[in-house]
């Protein structure tokens, strides 16, 4: 029903076509070290499961790790300095990190392994090593992992060495023999917001920036592979952007469209959007729902929680019809297309990562997931106490 991210998991929901039907989540994710102690399932995949089905999610895409501060092994040099990554160290050796990333990656391939029709694991790979990068990627897709936790960082940059991403930028041509190992294998390439430039903590109005900046600065691999000519040469990868908030697809294919002429492509720039790249749209707010509807890339967007971080909807605390996702779930699409509504929640997510509808349809009978009639009934007013992001109202952030 939700999709979660940090460490991260995406959570959707599919919603059957019958109004009396129930919604099965597809798409779940991590989130913040002040919410470490709300449940076990940060590492124990029957508890996980137990939350899910508490909050009537069917399944899951998870990212990695768990909350934000919980860092895969030797990926970073001092985790003690907090969740946040304007202050966090990644002076690490490249030949430790790989070893801690296939570590994590056979870990999320074992918890997987439960109930697998439930969770798209994203492998954790050496970006900076292309060939080793795909022998990864083929052992994750061959232990059942579905898909790749892609960074936004990559390039000859200190930026992204520090963050340990790829050494080339997404438009030169020498990630094509990856990019055809993702297609061929049909693994999705999934990236998550919260993340950007490294920055001077001790300037001020420091934090404020990186959080603003983390949404356009993690977006920059959409022009880069579209002008690039990626989605030409491989029409059948996938990527998607998850916990991008605000209304930036309109402005961003407008803008692109406009440039279309420099691109040299035989096909406008938002349609190689439409035909590969996808919004994993967690704790989705109303006006990005009417606007997604409106403008017509409503086929492109999948719906999560945020699970278990402290931005999203899942909240330990509340149970039954007032429990805070049920809550945001009305709050956000109480009245739109009842069939545009059921794909966001559930259909796109399916239909992206390859995963079953009717069995998660059944399982949603089973968990008392929300149904159609009950996301379409609006709520009386917004619940006075509620996660930071769930209600928004004003703009990416308010």
């Amino acid at each position: 029903m939700m999709c979660s991210t940090s460490s991260e998991v995406q959570t959707r929901r599919l919603l059957s076509s019958q109004s009396d039907e129930r919604i099965d989540a597809a798409c779940v994710d991590d989130g913040g070290i002040d919410a470490l102690e709300s449940t076990k399932g940060h590492y124990d995949v029957h508890a996980r499961l137990r939350d899910l089905d508490k909050d009537g999610t069917a399944a899951e895409v998870i990212f990695h790790g768990s909350q934000n501060g919980q860092p895969i092994p030797w990926n970073v040099s001092d985790p003690s300095l907090g969740p946040m990554s304007i202050v966090r160290q990644y002076d690490v050796d490249y030949e430790l990190a790989a070893v801690g990333r296939q570590m994590y990656t056979r870990w999320l391939a074992d918890f997987c392994s439960v109930e697998p029709d439930r969770h798209v694991g994203l492998a954790q790979l050496p970006m900076w090593d292309i060939d080793e990068a795909i022998k990864e990627m083929t052992w994750a897709r061959e232990h059942g992992l579905r898909g790749v936790n892609f960074p936004s960082e990559s390039g000859p940059g200190a930026g992204s060495a520090s963050r340990l991403g790829g050494l080339y930028y997404y438009h030169d041509p020498k990630w094509d023999p990856f990019w055809a190992a993702c297609q061929d294998l049909e693994m999705n390439l999934a990236s998550h917001g919260g993340f950007g430039p490294m920055m001077d903590p001790t300037l001020p109005a420091t934090f404020v920036l990186w959080v603003f900046e983390t949404l356009p600065y993690g977006r920059t691999p959409i022009p880069r592979m579209i002008f690039g000519g990626v989605f030409e040469r491989f029409p059948n990868l996938k990527v998607v952007f998850t916990e991008h908030m605000g209304n930036w697809w309109g402005l961003l294919m407008e803008d692109m469209d406009s440039l279309g002429y420099m691109g040299g492509l035989p096909k406008l720039p938002s349609e190689y959007a439409k035909q590969s790249i996808y919004i994993g749209a967690s704790f989705q707010s109303r006006k990005e729902a009417i606007d997604c509807m409106e403008n017509d890339y409503w086929q492109n967007v999948i719906w999560g929680n945020d699970y278990p971080h402290v931005e999203g909807s899942w909240n330990p605390g509340k149970e039954g019809p007032d429990r805070e996702s049920m809550q945001s779930l009305r709050y956000t699409y109480h009245d739109l297309d009842p069939v545009k509504v059921k794909a966001i929640l559930g259909d796109n997510g399916c239909r992206t990562w390859g995963l079953d509808a009717e069995y998660l349809g059944n399982l949603a009978q089973k968990i008392n997931a929300p149904t159609l009639r009950e996301v379409l009934t609006p709520i009386d007013t917004l619940p006075e106490e509620h996660s930071m992001w769930t209600f928004r109202q004003v703009g990416a952030f308010g």
